[in-house]
């Protein structure tokens, strides 16, 4: 382990915070199919806390890898 923070969370409390919205795209993910992507990667030092993941679709998800939202939005402009 990194040394992060690791807060207990309930997927499912995710998905009904963000509105079942893919944070890269903007798109509706049915909720047997979202996936949980940390904002600040924990291979970057971020947390795995509630506040460092967001709902995403798993080809979204894929695709963004280790970059943070920033990074992944300016490199597919």
């Amino acid at each position: 382990m990194n040394g992060n923070p690791v807060e207990p969370y309930r997927r499912q409390d995710i998905y009904a915070r963000d509105g079942g919205v893919c944070y890269l795209c903007g798109v509706h993910i049915p909720e047997a199919e979202f996936t949980i992507d940390h904002l600040l990667p924990v291979s970057r030092g971020g947390a795995d806390a509630p506040s460092n993941v967001a709902v995403a679709h798993m080809a979204c998800n894929r695709r963004k890898w280790h970059r943070t939202p920033a990074e992944y939005f300016a490199e597919e402009a």
